[in-house]
């Protein structure tokens, strides 16, 4: 993402994917907003895959788990984070339930575009206005996406059967010991078979996605409870606290305990 001096806000706009290949698995605690002005990329996000193509829009809540990736070369995408504490709260409940639809298709796609080259321009300078002309920029973006109903949605999510199970089952188990060969059993077919399904339909390999669920709870306590580091790994699923660390370091590029610090919200025991 290109900025950092705006910390409700990030941007990033690519022209090309350097090479076809899957975008690392991720969450976040903002809404995504993914608009795919030009070529084609497979998206999974919480529990479907869609396939999309030019003009198609993502709406993306916080905490769905997601990854893309791009089947051609030449792309331009536009995809912009950011706060619910940017969402006035006249639009907030509008938004979150046009969220929830996850896909959204533009009736207006050249006054779409130029919203999010104008956050990309203002975001690039980094100057004393800036904030405030992003606020400005995001607030009419809000008011075009719900303003204009999307045409008719062409991109249906694809969720396997079994893979649906298997979601939900990681879903409510994360914190338990949950391997492939558990639920190969529980679902009645072949743990290899199971594995391949999985990563074809997700693009995660299963410890893989097992790993984002449990560091997603994490953020969740880090963030809204003064519970100790050590009860936060073993309520998530870790199997210590040096392994909840190292991972959290890995994959969150910050400690947990900065992670905390930097979510100053008021602390809830639990």
């Amino acid at each position: 993402m290109e900025n950092k001096f705006y910390p409700l806000a990030d941007f990033a706009y690519s022209q090309r994917a350097s090479r076809i290949t899957r975008c690392t698995w991720h969450c976040h605690d903002t809404y995504e907003v993914y608009y795919m002005t030009h070529g084609e990329c497979s998206m999974f996000i919480k529990d479907k895959t869609y396939h999309t193509s030019d003009n198609n829009l993502y709406i993306i809540p916080p905490g769905y788990v997601h990854s893309n990736t791009y089947t051609v070369e030449n792309i331009e995408r536009y995809v912009f984070n950011f706060s619910e504490d940017m969402v006035p709260d006249t639009l907030l409940q509008p938004f979150k339930k046009l969220a929830e639809k996850i896909v959204y298709i533009p009736k207006y796609p050249a006054e779409l575009l130029m919203l999010f080259k104008q956050l990309h321009s203002e975001i690039k300078k980094q100057d004393a206005y800036a904030p405030l002309m992003i606020q400005d920029t995001v607030h009419r973006l809000l008011v075009h996406l719900l303003r204009n109903e999307s045409l008719p949605n062409t991109v249906e999510g694809i969720t396997h059967p079994l893979i649906n199970k298997l979601l939900r089952h990681i879903d409510e188990h994360f914190s338990e010991h949950v391997t492939i060969q558990q639920a190969s059993e529980m679902l009645h077919v072949n743990r290899s078979y199971l594995s391949r399904l999985f990563h074809q339909h997700t693009g995660f390999t299963f410890p893989n996605y097992l790993c984002t669920v449990r560091l997603r709870e994490a953020k969740k306590l880090l963030s809204r409870t003064n519970l100790p580091l050590t009860d936060i790994a073993m309520q998530c699923g870790f199997s210590s606290i040096v392994y909840f660390s190292t991972t959290f370091a890995k994959y969150e590029s910050i400690t947990a305990s900065m992670y905390r610090s930097l979510h100053p919200t008021v602390p809830v025991t639990i």
